[in-house]
């Protein structure tokens, strides 16, 4: 089996389940976006400043830490299991003690009760976190994808049918609780795992080492995500942040679903296989080569269709966070590389170097996000770019030293995406000009559908046809796709 087929097998189900909830995430975002006010998704995400933090220290990275084991014992899971609920049930009881402080910091009352819902999360996280790193450690991503999904159902369908019941942002909070309920139930009888006390000192060190430092890095990087979304609700008030968060939201997805689902591949076989450096580099480049090649057309359909995809989809209310959106979206490819590399530092147990790098990065975006509130939403979108180029380029050198790569082999990797993506931007730009010479541009929907469809033609016409050399194998896989389901589609019509 090739290299491409193995790394493709493994992230298949992740990024099946994936983009079904995404899928979902994004119907029923679309729905709650015209049921409530950004004001609404505002207090949400302003709670989840602080829940989100915690949730990463609730963890302590352990469950990495167990997928990374290269052995596993019964005591191993009973101490993480312990570790888990013992840190957990403190942060329930601090979080709903600070609630009314953290709500007045923000000038919010409405803060203290979305607090308190939220933070019943907590008691489940310990009884989801140990099953769910099982399934991760054995590779049986079917199962973890069909728990996704169903949580995401859950989660959905209760906020909306609250939303209905006119529960403002409570509806939000509600629905992930729901969710979180589902997947954990889901996750403990899919793994076969029974919840179990116990404590071994020597797992709770060899375990505690590596997720501490894995925690520190993850809150880190947290705190990155969501200090643009601090500053904005502190001086603009819960709408804007709303608005703001929402055009981050967009920017990820890509960068989220598809390097999101190769990362918990790309760490599990890296560290299965982190003694061959040279095993270890080819698989990494090649992941990085696969994900960009889907990932990078989004973004660069982004720049193109932002505005019309926001209200065709989100309404009039949501359209401020278009310009933002288009300026993020110049940054996403970069997400794509830092994180893939975050899973090769991860795997190699080069976190020290990584903390210090979101360290870094950390104070860039505040810098930017802190400078850029001067000219609203489009001025801080423009100042933290630097932070995100920032941690691209230094996460990729640390990639390459771990691994003994030059920056000529991540460059002779990546050129042909980039050459296939100018073509596509060309091809788009033309597109965009026809449209508004012909004075079709003025209606959303037939812009946004002629755009869209003409640049996917016109990408998966070159990549099936006239693919660049290092892509001949994934052409070929697509061209055998393609040539089955006609075959398939003909037969049924017979």
């Amino acid at each position: 089996m090739s290299l491409t087929t193995t790394l493709r097998t493994n992230t298949l189900w992740v990024l099946g389940g994936d983009l079904g909830v995404q899928a979902m995430s994004l119907a029923f975002g679309i729905i709650l976006a015209r049921l409530l006010m950004p004001a609404d998704f505002g207090l949400l995400v302003t709670a989840q400043i602080l829940t989100g933090a915690l949730g990463f220290l609730a963890a302590n990275g352990t469950s990495d830490a167990l997928v990374r084991a290269r052995t596993l014992g019964p005591r191993d899971v009973h101490t993480l299991f312990a570790l888990q609920l013992g840190s957990c049930a403190l942060i329930y009881v601090a979080l709903n003690l600070f609630a009314p402080t953290f709500a007045g910091w923000f000038h919010e009352p409405r803060l203290t009760p979305l607090l308190r819902i939220t933070s019943l999360g907590f008691l489940l996280r310990p009884f989801m976190a140990v099953p769910t790193a099982l399934l991760h450690r054995a590779m049986r991503f079917r199962e973890f994808s069909v728990v996704m999904f169903a949580g995401g159902a859950v989660a959905g369908l209760v906020s909306t049918l609250l939303a209905l019941l006119g529960l403002g942002a409570v509806s939000l909070a509600w629905g992930g609780l729901a969710g979180a309920l589902v997947r954990t139930l889901l996750s403990i009888r899919r793994a076969g795992w029974v919840p179990a006390l116990g404590f071994d000192p020597a797992a709770a060190r060899r375990l505690g080492v590596y997720g501490f430092k894995l925690s520190v890095n993850d809150i880190i990087q947290y705190a990155r995500a969501q200090a643009a979304n601090a500053l904005i609700s502190r001086r603009l008030g819960a709408g804007p942040v709303g608005l703001y968060n929402k055009a981050d939201s967009l920017a990820e997805m890509p960068c989220d679903l598809l390097s999101g689902a190769a990362y918990q591949t790309l760490f599990r076989a890296l560290a299965a296989g982190r003694d061959d450096r040279d095993a270890c580099a080819r698989l990494y480049l090649r992941a990085l080569t696969l994900v960009s090649l889907y990932a990078m057309p989004l973004y660069v359909g982004l720049l193109w269709v932002a505005e019309p995809l926001v209200v065709v989809l989100y309404g009039e209310p949501w359209a401020a966070a278009a310009l933002p959106l288009q300026v993020l979206a110049l940054v996403g490819p970069l997400r794509v590389i830092a994180n893939l590399a975050r899973a090769v530092a991860a795997s190699h147990n080069r976190l020290g170097r990584e903390i210090l790098i979101q360290l870094e990065t950390l104070g860039l975006l505040l810098l930017g996000a802190a400078v850029g509130l001067h000219w609203g939403l489009i001025g801080v979108a423009v100042c933290v770019v630097p932070s995100f180029i920032h941690n691209a380029v230094r996460m990729a050198g640390l990639a390459n030293r771990t691994l003994g790569l030059t920056w000529g082999q991540l460059a002779r990797a990546l050129w042909p995406i980039l050459r296939l993506n100018g073509i596509m931007a060309l091809v788009l730009a033309a597109t965009h000009l026809g449209l508004t010479g012909a004075g079709l541009a003025g209606s959303r929907v037939l812009y946004l559908a002629a755009m869209v469809s003409t640049g996917a033609a016109v990408y998966a016409g070159i990549l099936l046809w006239l693919p660049p050399t290092t892509l001949r194998e994934e052409s070929r896989h697509w061209r055998t796709v393609t040539a089955a389901l006609f075959r398939n589609g003909q037969f049924s019509r017979k």
